[in-house]
């Protein structure tokens, strides 16, 4: 049945893979908002991931993704590979998870920054942080004795980005206040404001061979 879904996906979305020489070695974990809040838009979000994968030319030597779910904790959906018919795979089994819970940034930013330091390689690094809230965890009362003692969720974006890795921000106005913090965590000038039936739009506009 995967591979009938996998075949379907492969002609909805044609391989128009990016060929720019600065694309040529990226890596990319795309860190995505599972929260309450994201009920009734998950088949949007799963759209607009097997539209962005598709766009690249993805091998172990190319380009290679990684995808990270998160609302209370965080779910490694898939870690970083240059596997293209795994990566599919795993977006399909995005739909067993349930939009449900708080939006905890601290450890789903942390599991995406282990996934680089599991499978390092000499290429351009980036996160796509998708979110449509200011997290949980952002408030001093959150309990996470890592989070309080190093800067909380900013702190950690600020290091992330110290050793390289590049955070572009997609903000999605669902009527929460969370936009100044998604700004202020997006490497400049990597933020974008979209909202879920724009998503598959507006993740084309992220131009990541610049």
């Amino acid at each position: 049945m995967k591979t009938l879904i996998l075949i379907f996906i492969f002609f909805l979305f044609p391989n128009k893979s990016i060929n720019n020489e600065d694309c040529l070695e990226m890596d990319i974990v795309l860190v995505l908002d599972f929260s309450e809040t994201v009920q009734g838009y998950e088949n949007f979000v799963i759209k607009a991931l097997e539209a962005f994968a598709s766009r690249f030319e993805i091998s172990e030597d190319r380009v290679r993704m990684g995808i990270v779910v998160f609302n209370n904790k965080p779910t490694v959906v898939s870690n970083l590979t240059g596997n293209k018919n795994q990566i599919f795979e795993n977006i399909i089994e995005i739909k067993e998870f349930k939009a449900d819970g708080g939006t905890y940034m601290f450890p789903a930013l942390k599991s995406a920054e282990l996934e680089f330091k599991k499978n390092p390689r000499d290429a351009r690094k980036m996160i796509i942080f998708i979110s449509d809230g200011k997290p949980s965890d952002y408030e001093t009362n959150w309990q996470n004795s890592e989070a309080l003692g190093s800067g909380g969720v900013l702190g950690l974006g600020q290091r992330i980005k110290s050793k390289g890795i590049e955070i572009w921000s997609v903000f999605i106005n669902n009527g929460d206040q969370g936009r100044d913090f998604m700004l202020e965590i997006s490497s400049i000038p990597y933020f974008f404001d979209s909202d879920y039936r724009s998503l598959i739009s507006t993740l084309k506009k992220l131009d990541l061979c610049t």
